[in-house]
């Protein structure tokens, strides 16, 4: 907490057995502006690499008895290939109780943008989304 606003950051490291490995980076940055209004910026970077058996394409082999040759497991997903996502936006959030009750209603509306970039993908090398949320929410003393 600095004065009149929080910063908060979260850091997440992620490895699996199919070798694919990440990392996440959240920030937000939250003022209050008066008793029952908040707003602030955030901010998120992830990038994570392919799993080990990723491949834009695959090439099947004929065997000389017939059968094909083939990899056990095989994906073109692009969600399991290389990538970074930068996401950018913002949140405000109104207390519907005073300050001084235990229990506070709040409601919040978040905004946010994504820009992912695909490294390895066939058709898709990019995507942008953008969405919105609107929470209610409780908070206890």
């Amino acid at each position: 907490r600095l004065g009149n606003a929080t910063f908060r950051a979260e850091q997440r490291l992620y490895f699996d057995t199919w070798d694919s490995k990440g990392s996440s980076t959240d920030v937000r940055y939250l003022m209050d502006v008066g008793k029952r209004l908040r707003v602030g910026p955030h901010a998120r970077v992830h990038i994570q690499t392919a799993a080990s058996f990723y491949q834009r394409k695959y090439i099947a082999l004929l065997n000389p008895d017939g059968s094909l040759d083939l990899p056990k497991y095989r994906t073109t997903d692009r969600e399991l290939s290389q990538l970074l996502s930068l996401t950018g936006g913002g949140s405000i959030r109104y207390s519907l109780s005073p300050p001084e009750e235990k229990v506070q209603f709040g409601i919040q509306l978040d905004a946010d943008t994504m820009y992912t970039r695909y490294f390895d993908a066939l058709y898709i090398k990019s995507r942008l989304a953008v969405w919105s949320v609107v929470r209610f929410d409780v908070e206890f003393q």
